[in-house]
């Protein structure tokens, strides 16, 4: 059985609070600025629940709402009709990017 990372409910929010402001929010309508301003009782309850996925323990469902995204293409030059000349550009829920910040430590 693998050993979880020791984390803490502090790293947790000197990661969100490390994150640019002023970003769009995904399926989850979630933007940074709304976990900068919750209090340290928040990040406990975060990190219990990002605990959970990284043992395996958590449902599914629950993860799966996390990595929902919009995708959606952009013209690199105008009139542009062919896939190479179109730029994907994803939009992931803000609690996904924390969590995959997270893992990545």
């Amino acid at each position: 059985m693998r050993k979880l990372p020791i984390l803490s409910a502090y790293t947790l929010r000197t990661l969100v609070l490390e994150g640019a402001d002023r970003k769009s929010c995904g399926p989850d309508a979630v933007v940074l600025e709304m976990l900068k301003a919750f209090d340290e009782s928040v990040f406990e309850y975060l990190l219990e629940i990002f605990l959970l996925l990284l043992a395996n323990r958590a449902h599914v469902n629950d993860a799966v709402l996390w990595v929902e995204h919009i995708v959606s293409l952009l013209p690199k030059v105008p009139g542009a009709n062919a896939m190479m000349k179109f730029r994907p550009i994803a939009v992931l829920p803000c609690i996904y990017k924390v969590f995959s910040k997270l893992c990545l430590r």
